[in-house]
């Protein structure tokens, strides 16, 4: 009609309100997740010291590089997945968050299998025997990534499917869990219950993430089903 004024969908008023309805279920998870990643070293610091507490943030350097790789394939898949999920191929989009997840925990398995055979060797590398009492973190800290490993595909298959939400509810079941253990394990065994919170923390957003996965269904008569709201 002459005069009708149209909203044009490409607008920059209409793409940040599109990213913000994405986005702002990430900002409250992203909160969360750092609850469940960083809480540890807090509660260590609170409850053994801050030099302990630095002694645990040395222990974790070695399990970071598997966490930068884990990561990275999430990136790199979520555009395909998405791509995907856009055509209706949620069949294809779950074979491959399977694929992902299972490849990267075998890695994520291999690496934490090395780090125990080499934990010594490790140590002395990164600091010299400075910190040789607190080998054992080493190891246990290297379950973390195999965690995460086992969650990135997943958590980029359900985020490709336009389910942010999901990701917020993993972060709001991890975080407690992190902090519950966290408080209750180092009390009892020191920095040994800060390394068991951290990997239980993670253990739990992979559950989590596991169970929602489900809510994918695979295939139809006319060839997808796409997530319950």
């Amino acid at each position: 009609m002459l005069g009708a004024r149209t909203v044009d969908p490409c607008s920059w008023r209409a793409v940040a309100q599109e990213n913000w309805n994405y986005g702002r279920w990430l900002v409250l998870s992203t909160a969360l997740f750092s609850v469940a990643a960083q809480i540890q070293t807090y509660l260590a610091a609170g409850f053994l010291g801050l030099g302990a507490a630095g002694i645990f943030r040395a222990m974790q350097v070695p399990s970071l590089m598997m966490t930068q790789i884990v990561i990275a394939v999430g990136l790199l898949v979520l555009p395909s997945m998405s791509y995907e999920f856009g055509l209706g191929q949620l069949a294809q989009l779950r074979k491959k968050a399977v694929l992902a997840s299972a490849f990267v925990t075998l890695l994520a398995l291999g690496y934490a299998a090395f780090l125990a055979l080499f934990a010594h060797s490790i140590e002395h590398l990164l600091y010299g025997g400075k910190y040789s009492g607190y080998v054992r973190l080493i190891p246990i800290l290297g379950l973390v990534p195999v965690c995460t490993g086992l969650a990135i595909g997943f958590s980029m298959a359900v985020r490709a499917s336009q389910k942010p939400h999901f990701d917020l509810v993993a972060n709001a079941i991890s975080a407690p869990a992190g902090l519950i253990t966290a408080a209750v394990f180092i009390k009892l065994w020191g920095l040994n219950g800060a390394a068991l919170s951290l990997v239980a923390g993670f253990a739990a957003y992979a559950a989590v993430f596991c169970w929602l996965f489900r809510k994918i269904k695979p295939h139809t008569s006319e060839g997808a089903e796409l997530l319950p709201s």
